[in-house]
């Protein structure tokens, strides 16, 4: 799932269009697993190797790392 702004976690309520946009929001495609996320990402990448090419079903599987509150 692309990250989006607004959305699932409450849409643009009470959020300028700026502050909306820092957020980052996902999940899987079951719907089990969602997340929100400020857009302050310490590192950003893609893994090629084999084993999160089969975990994934992809190229690769991007990763992204952020500070825990």
């Amino acid at each position: 799932m692309m990250p989006r702004a607004g959305g699932m976690f409450g849409g643009w309520r009470g959020r300028t269009f700026e502050e909306a946009a820092l957020m980052l929001e996902g999940g899987c495609l079951c719907g089990a697993a969602r997340y929100a996320v400020r857009d302050k990402f310490r590192y950003a990448l893609n893994c090629h190797c084999g084993q999160c090419r089969r975990a994934t079903g992809a190229a690769f599987k991007p990763f992204a790392g952020i500070e825990r509150q």
